[in-house]
């Protein structure tokens, strides 16, 4: 059988993600970005980053803030997410296949 695998370096991504108490939506790409971060949350680059999405296991880290920025109407932080690993130098992946 067949299936398509879409990754977080994959531009169409969008899913729910937590930075302690502060929610963001994580945007897929080469480099993974966090957008939508509250103007106000309290939130520094190497914090972990994870999924509150319940379409993927809850809790689930998968990553730390990299680079921190400004939007430019001032509302919202967006950040860069350092993962753990390059894609580039991904060679092989775990699949989860029996996920509610």
């Amino acid at each position: 059988t067949q299936s398509e695998v879409v990754t977080i370096f994959d531009p169409r991504w969008r899913s729910s993600v937590s930075v302690g108490e502060t929610k963001a939506v994580l945007r897929g790409g080469i480099v993974p970005a966090l957008e939508l971060i509250p103007a106000e949350a309290v939130v520094k680059v190497g914090d972990g980053v994870f999924n509150i999405s319940p379409a993927f296991p809850l809790s689930l880290c998968l990553g730390v803030i990299g680079q921190l920025t400004k939007s430019e109407n001032e509302l919202w932080h967006e950040a860069e997410l350092d993962t753990a690993y390059q894609i580039e130098k991904l060679d092989e992946v775990y699949i989860v296949t029996d996920f509610p």
